[in-house]
């Protein structure tokens, strides 16, 4: 099941990109051990620590961030490992679509997309 940390990160979810509701659809069913909830915890809401404007972009929404406090970091980097195998960010861009890795408050998985996110064949 789905979680939203606050109200905002909820208000959020209805414009978020259709790219990133596949990759979370994905990681909800292939990816996230199924006896815990998956907690979004931010979308757009900025953040004195982020390095990009990802969170800020949009709407469509092209991030997320999901808590992974009751989680092994071990499954976090198997989420990571799952996802980004699973979907290319963008042929033209070396990033990611997922990072397990933390900002400054804590490990995180944070999860974007581009117009180009495609999965991989």
């Amino acid at each position: 099941m789905i979680a939203f940390k606050n109200l905002r990160a909820l208000s959020d979810w209805s414009a978020i990109h259709p790219r990133l509701l596949e990759v979370i659809t994905f990681m909800l069913e292939k990816a996230w051990p199924t006896d815990r909830d998956m907690v979004v915890t931010r979308i757009a809401e900025p953040d004195a620590n982020q390095k990009t404007a990802i969170h800020t972009c949009g709407p469509p929404h092209r991030a997320a961030d999901f808590s992974i406090r009751t989680l092994p970091d071990q499954t976090g980097k198997r989420i990571e490992e799952k996802v980004n195998g699973e979907f290319r960010y963008d042929g033209d861009r070396p990033k990611q679509v997922a990072y397990f890795h933390d900002a400054g408050s804590g490990n995180h998985l944070h999860i974007q997309v581009s117009n180009n996110t495609v999965r991989r064949t």
